[in-house]
């Protein structure tokens, strides 16, 4: 859990800071298979264009697993309120060499279809 929290801060810093390439080269093998990066960073330019820098991240849940190939997998659900407005976000971490590593990330908020 403290890995993929670690990961969860790095991620917010570095899209408010516009690293969207970092993030991609810094993702699991998995990730990259199932974006491209020009279409992953079009996605965090697009979020961060429309619902802003995150105010308030609420951890709704976690979930922790270990997987016969792939090792502990920790899945994080926030409720976050962002500068534009709120959003569910879902993250995927894989520990690896004692660092999060991003398999998946998932937004879903109003402001991204009505804005």
């Amino acid at each position: 859990m403290e890995l993929a929290d670690q990961g969860v801060s790095e991620f917010r810093s570095q899209v408010d800071s516009e690293q969207y390439h970092a993030i991609y080269i810094g993702a699991d093998d998995k990730f990259r298979r199932g974006s491209n990066e020009t279409d992953f960073v079009a996605l965090l330019q697009a979020v961060h264009r429309t619902v802003g820098q995150v105010q308030q991240p609420n951890l709704q849940n976690s979930q922790v697993g270990w997987f016969v190939g792939e090792g502990s997998i920790v899945t994080l659900y926030y409720d976050t309120q962002f500068a534009e407005g709120r959003a569910n976000e879902k993250f995927i971490w894989r520990a690896k060499d004692n660092r999060p590593i991003l398999v998946g990330y998932y937004i879903n908020s109003n402001v991204l279809i009505t804005k």
